[in-house]
């Protein structure tokens, strides 16, 4: 499968790339600061977060969000958790058969983990 990106952006750009990289543990791939201040992190292979330097005027995404595959929700959740991340919703059964927990970043982009766990029922 060839790259798939999400890119936004912010006006709180230090605190995002430090949500993403400190508090979920994703890997910075790339970052630059001409022409325009901006970091890419890997969130699976192939799949990575392009987050922008706003200019002040930037708003919340709206009408986007991030579902991210995780080997074991569960896990990942407390691992989060202990690192201070806060969880809109703590993993759950879903009837299509996922396991989800539901946390908001810090621009408002809402980030789904999810574990499949059987059949859509």
């Amino acid at each position: 499968m060839a790259e798939f990106r999400v890119l936004y952006t912010s006006d709180a750009y230090e605190e995002s790339v430090a949500f993403y990289t400190r508090r979920l543990g994703l890997e910075v791939v790339a970052s630059w600061d001409d022409h325009g201040r901006g970091t890419i992190v890997a969130a699976t292979d192939g799949g990575e977060i392009e987050i922008f330097a706003g200019d002040g005027t930037a708003e919340p995404p709206r009408g986007v969000a991030l579902a991210w595959e995780v080997d074991d929700v569960d896990e990942r959740f407390r691992t989060l958790a202990a690192r201070g991340v806060e969880f809109l919703s703590p993993p759950t059964d879903q009837p299509w058969g996922h396991r989800n927990a539901t946390l908001a970043g810090p621009d408002g982009l809402t980030i789904t983990l999810f574990t499949v766990i059987g059949e859509e029922v």
